[in-house]
């Protein structure tokens, strides 16, 4: 067995430690010297340290939002189709008439205030709410066609 060689490895360190004050590419540098397989310029960024492992997270993404439950997931999905319902219903209303533009303001109104709730409890009776009012709706809707 091989004892390390000690001038290797400290020009090694050094030449980490340049990379990570200066950013610069040392690649290069080691291939001229003979150094083979030893170190590698890092992937990702000036850190060299920093390694992304999937089952490391800090809890949000990448602009600082927490990341969603599986429920949260799941009611926002129940609150999308529900969107998307009423956005059909209300394009069956004739142009012409201003209720048709009333109602998409009251229910984009309606999805706007409601924006920033997390309580779980709080979005499924919202959603239960909005199912309501628009089976009202759709059933005044279904009125003015006839």
């Amino acid at each position: 067995m091989t004892a390390p060689r000690d001038d290797i490895e400290s020009s090694e360190s050094k030449r980490s430690a340049t990379y990570i004050i200066t950013g610069k590419s040392t690649v290069n540098t080691y291939k001229s010297q003979g150094v083979r397989g030893r170190m590698r310029a890092p992937r990702y960024g000036m850190k060299p340290a920093a390694r992304l492992y999937a089952t490391i997270s800090s809890g949000k993404d990448l602009k600082g939002k927490q990341f969603l439950t599986l429920e949260h997931f799941v009611q926002r999905g129940r609150s999308l189709a529900l969107w998307r319902d009423i956005v059909r219903a209300i394009r069956k209303i004739p142009p012409s008439e201003s209720t048709r533009e009333e109602l998409h303001t009251f229910a984009r109104g309606e999805f706007e205030r409601n924006k920033y709730v997390h309580d779980l409890s709080h979005i499924r009776y919202l959603i239960s709410t909005g199912k309501t009012q628009f089976d009202s709706m759709r059933r005044y809707i279904d009125q003015m066609r006839l």
